[in-house]
């Protein structure tokens, strides 16, 4: 099964994706489902927030499950700037919070919650992709 969803690159859009993971994961079991809202969550929170610097944008998210590999592939794609996740560095954790730059925490999480993330700029477009096996 693969669904697409073209969606504004704003804040009110958040929602919209949860609730497209949600329905999309339900029968995966909880751990997945878990996994997979986690880190769509963050991924696309990161496009609405950096992706389009003082402007709005638009952004897809391609949701393709196969239930024979039992894996769920989620390709997320934007036009803003150009954003690799991939080479961004860990934030250090050893820090005090108080000490600490703000933001890195999301990338984090999303690549721990998946067993795949690549991340390649194609026509102008930054396109990130997260894999997750569904084995029990």
């Amino acid at each position: 099964m693969i669904v697409r969803r073209e969606l504004d690159a704003a804040p009110s859009a958040v929602d919209e994706v949860l609730e497209l993971v949600d329905g999309l994961t339900a029968g995966l079991g909880e751990t997945v489902a878990f996994d997979l809202r986690l880190a769509c969550e963050e991924i696309f929170v990161n496009i609405v927030s950096y992706a389009y610097p003082g402007g709005t944008g638009r952004a897809s998210l391609t949701w393709e499950h196969d239930p024979v590999a039992r894996r769920v592939t989620v390709t997320f794609e934007d036009s803003g700037i150009p954003f690799n996740p991939l080479d961004q560095p860990a934030p250090d954790l050893g820090v005090p919070i108080a000490e600490r730059e703000i933001g890195g925490l999301g990338i984090v999480m999303a690549r721990q919650r998946v067993d795949e993330m690549r991340y390649e700029r194609a026509h102008g477009r930054n396109v990130l992709t997260l894999v997750k096996e569904c084995r029990a």
